[in-house]
């Protein structure tokens, strides 16, 4: 559903982003008591209907932004209020933002954190049954930017996918959606188009921080298998010399490291020469392609999480390769640091 140029809504935005005081408040007032219906099937669908249009970008993606923060940051979401057909509707329009493959990767990001956002508050009580199928066909797409978006809402619904998980291992019966996401995720991480690989990464990361314990994984063969994926992933981004992404991909292994060591077990030799490369990776200030100083922090502190979560693991590593290999180069880390101050 497009929106013309010349809508009252589109209006309504501009004047949001306007500079002139006046103009601002006017339309900030104008919102607030959209905000203060009875039923809210107008501003959802106004702003939603901005977001899937021909508005510029800007507009676009304030209605975006918008959207969420009403259904999903206010104090009172306004969901509750909105129609059964009006929920519908904006459930459809947000996946069809998608599904046009959104050339914004902002409003993309924004759409993907709405859609996924709002599910995780929904899905439980069987509101949007039809999302995760539709994610899952999405991550067989031809479009990259469908494969980006579906796994970027599985791990914004990762606590959901974790909850159904424990409740199958109580059960002993793993269901068949559980096993596909996996299957999914584990597919994800091999491929090397965009941010697809990352994206798995993430949401494989945020599944496993929502679950208990590892054991809670049904087919826990698919698990092990993700382990060499995970790191073949990140050999990509260095490959590539993607040092934010490299970044981006530390900062969740470590934060996985911490309550789930045991998942790197079957690669954990591997995953420790490849965090001393990049922890002992020279210092080049004036090289834009040296290893950025970041991206060797990262890697230290994720071998200090494992030396803390695991250190038998650590100590069992052949011919004592933890302690040669780690501690040479965190010594060195700190002469360096000394340096710098």
């Amino acid at each position: 559903m497009e929106v013309s140029p010349g809508s009252s809504w589109e209006a309504l935005l501009w004047s949001l982003l306007a500079v002139d005081n006046a103009a601002r408040n006017a339309a900030e007032s104008q919102f607030a008591a959209l905000k203060q219906a009875t039923c809210s099937d107008e501003l959802l669908l106004g702003l939603v209907h901005v977001v899937h249009s021909t508005s510029p970008d800007d507009v676009r993606a304030l209605a975006a932004v918008l959207l969420r923060r009403v259904l999903l940051r206010d104090a009172v979401s306004l969901w509750p209020r909105a129609t059964d057909q009006a929920r519908a509707d904006v459930k459809r329009e947000l996946l069809a933002v998608l599904e046009a493959g959104e050339k914004n990767r902002g409003i993309r990001r924004k759409v993907c954190d709405t859609v996924g956002e709002l599910a995780s508050s929904i899905l439980e009580d069987g509101q949007w049954d039809d999302l995760l199928p539709t994610l899952l066909q999405w991550s067989n797409a031809s479009m990259v930017t469908l494969r980006e978006a579906a796994l970027r809402v599985l791990e914004m619904v990762a606590i959901f996918l974790a909850g159904q998980m424990t409740q199958a291992a109580e059960t002993s019966e793993a269901t068949t959606l559980d096993v596909t996401v996996l299957q999914t995720m584990a597919k994800g991480l091999a491929d090397r188009e965009g941010r697809v690989a990352l994206n798995a990464l993430r949401a494989l990361c945020m599944l496993l921080l929502n679950l208990d314990a590892l054991d809670q994984v049904p087919r826990p063969e698919l698990l092990a298998s993700a382990v060499p994926l995970v790191l073949a992933a990140l050999h990509s981004l260095l490959v590539t010399r993607q040092f934010d992404e490299v970044m981006e991909a530390l900062e969740v292994l470590i934060e996985v490291a911490e309550p789930h060591a045991a998942f790197f077990k079957p690669c954990l030799r591997e995953y420790v020469e490849t965090m001393v490369q990049i922890a002992d990776a020279p210092r080049d200030e004036n090289d834009d392609n040296a290893m950025p100083d970041g991206c060797r922090q990262l890697a230290m502190e994720f071998l200090v999480s494992l030396a803390e979560q695991a250190p038998s693991r650590c100590r069992r590593l052949p011919a004592n390769m933890f302690v040669e290999t780690v501690y040479p180069v965190a010594f060195k880390m700190m002469l360096e640091l000394q340096d710098i101050d």
